[in-house]
């Protein structure tokens, strides 16, 4: 059973958690820094090693979830594959870039509640760019396109996933906008491996 934090140990945590410039960020990973300063404050490592913890946390990074790819022009990859996910996903863009809009590239599994998905991003979305993952279990990127335009939702199909991110770039640039991809693991592996 859990021992109650003293209010001491609770706010030297809450402390720690903001710290700036991590290269961790959103509310899925703040609760793993939330868990890992948890288990160091349970074994009396927090007053012992507290800037050991700081310098840790702000150098670790979790690949594909809320990394940035590149600044300018500004790419956001999140493996968020559920609807659990794209909402905390959502979440996260909306507490860090408060009344803004994306431009969204998204390849999704066929066999995943990506209408939940999707339906989740609206209020940010401008712009969906649909593209095709690279596996069996794809959902094809036309099939997403129409269900997003059915919604009422700007989409437009890219070719293959080099194509989706020369489009996304460029609506990006011409809007002003983040672009932000995100709907399978396997597109985010994908992704990233343009970007190196």
């Amino acid at each position: 059973m859990r021992k109650r934090w003293k209010k001491q140990s609770f706010s030297k945590i809450i402390h720690i958690i903001h710290i700036k410039r991590t290269k961790i960020g959103g509310l899925f990973i703040a609760n793993k820094r939330t868990s890992v300063l948890w288990t160091c404050d349970k074994n009396n490592f927090l007053s012992k090693k507290e800037e050991i913890i700081r310098q840790g946390l702000a150098e670790t990074k979790w690949p594909g979830r809320m990394e940035v790819l590149s600044e300018k022009p500004y790419v956001l990859a999140d493996g968020a594959h559920n609807p659990q996910g794209v909402e905390a996903l959502f979440n996260s863009l909306k507490n860090m870039f408060p009344d803004e809009k994306f431009v969204f590239l998204v390849g999704v599994m066929a066999d995943k509640d990506y209408r939940a998905m999707m339906r989740c991003m609206y209020p940010l979305a401008d712009t969906f760019l649909c593209a095709t993952v690279d596996t069996s279990r794809s959902l094809q990127a036309d099939e997403l396109c129409q269900d997003l335009l059915e919604d009422g939702m700007s989409a437009v199909v890219s070719g293959d996933l080099l194509d989706g991110i020369q489009k996304a770039i460029a609506l990006g640039e011409e809007k002003g906008e983040r672009i932000i991809i995100f709907g399978s693991l396997y597109f985010i592996g994908e992704v990233k491996a343009m970007f190196e």
